[in-house]
């Protein structure tokens, strides 16, 4: 594969970023060289370029899920001390986290106790395990998640703020009871939720629109 210097910043460059490929247009160059230099067939330097560019996208995705999670960046189990709360097995929450199937069931997880107790602190490194697993978690207080999709119903864009709701696996509240017949009255259309109480996990599940009629 010998030839000319490749330019990632002239037609090619541009026809990666127009196909939003950055990182082979960033490696583009080298990987073309070295391809050149150690005689790589085709086949290998495509497979090189799109292995990183795969390898990179996940990344950025999982930064983003992350950041838009609303979690505490530095509340993970790993700064957890378990030791400082003998009630809370570390097995067994080690276990939720790679389990997850409550997660497919659709239960939810409560933590109780007295405040500065460590709940947040849990529930929100639980919260970072599941995102590190591809999972979308939303973190916030469930009087401001009734409270937005109380202004989105008054503004008649509901169905546009539902899904960045929805489409969170695991929704973790703290310090609020959340009912369901709240939740039936303000988005009617989407949304059943079992209530939680102090800090928890509440996983919200779709369900039939007759449902939510009664």
């Amino acid at each position: 594969m010998s030839g000319s210097p490749l330019n990632s910043d002239g037609h090619l460059g541009v026809m990666l970023t127009e196909l939003r490929l950055p990182t082979i247009k960033r490696l583009a160059a080298d990987f073309c060289e070295q391809s050149d230099r150690e005689g790589w067939p085709a086949r290998r330097l495509l497979e090189q370029l799109l292995q990183h560019e795969m390898n990179e996208r996940e990344i950025r995705r999982f930064d983003r899920h992350r950041a838009e999670s609303g979690l505490d960046p530095d509340k993970r189990l790993s700064s957890f001390d378990f030791a400082a709360v003998p009630t809370v097995s570390k097995a067994h929450v080690t276990a939720l986290v790679e389990s997850r199937q409550w997660l497919d069931r659709g239960a939810n997880i409560l933590a109780f106790g007295a405040p500065g107790g460590g709940k947040s602190h849990l529930l929100s490194g639980i919260g970072h395990a599941l995102v590190d697993a591809g999972k979308r978690v939303l973190f916030m207080r469930c009087s401001d998640i009734v409270q937005r999709l109380q202004a989105a119903r008054r503004d008649l864009r509901l169905p546009q703020e539902s899904p960045s709701v929805r489409n969170s696996a695991p929704i973790s509240t703290k310090a609020i009871t959340l009912s369901p017949a709240l939740i039936r009255k303000t988005a009617r259309e989407r949304y059943q939720s079992s209530a939680a109480t102090s800090t928890g996990i509440c996983v919200q599940r779709r369900v039939p629109e007759s449902a939510l009629e009664h």
